[in-house]
């Protein structure tokens, strides 16, 4: 005679995902073995352990985003910092360029007018405040 066949809750398995567990953490809390979880996952939703997470993460991800971009806009200048730099791709740090045989540092865009729009008038003038001073040679 046969086992009883294991079954899993699938939306509290959905939900459960929301956490991102190990299979083995998801496999103790449904009380099922790592092969039936692996075997449930894919007759309902045609995808391994990994991918199924991953999907599910994706609502815990905008939670936690949307969260952030809450706590910078109330004044939070730490998350404002912490938005900036890895939503909108902004760095502190410049980077190192080759030109004429000489390597140059050169400050991102954002910073070398002090993080404000140029005055129209010094259009074309790049030796704006956020530039290193000219070099020797020059």
């Amino acid at each position: 005679m046969a086992r009883p066949r294991k079954e899993i809750d699938i939306e509290q398995l959905k939900s459960f995902m929301r956490l991102k567990p190990t299979k083995a953490d998801t496999a103790a809390f449904f009380d099922v073995s790592e092969t039936i979880l692996d075997e449930r996952i894919k007759e309902n939703f045609g995808v391994n352990f990994r991918t199924f997470r991953d999907q599910r993460m994706v609502h815990t991800r905008f939670s936690l985003v949307r969260k952030a971009i809450q706590m910078a806009e109330k004044g939070d200048r730490t998350m404002l910092i912490f938005c900036l730099k890895n939503l909108c791709n902004w760095s502190d740090q410049g980077t190192l360029e080759d030109e004429d045989d000489r390597m140059v540092y050169r400050r991102p865009d954002y910073l070398r007018d002090g993080g404000q729009d140029p005055d129209p008038e010094s259009e074309g003038n790049d030796d704006g405040p956020g530039d290193p001073p000219p070099s020797p040679e020059a």
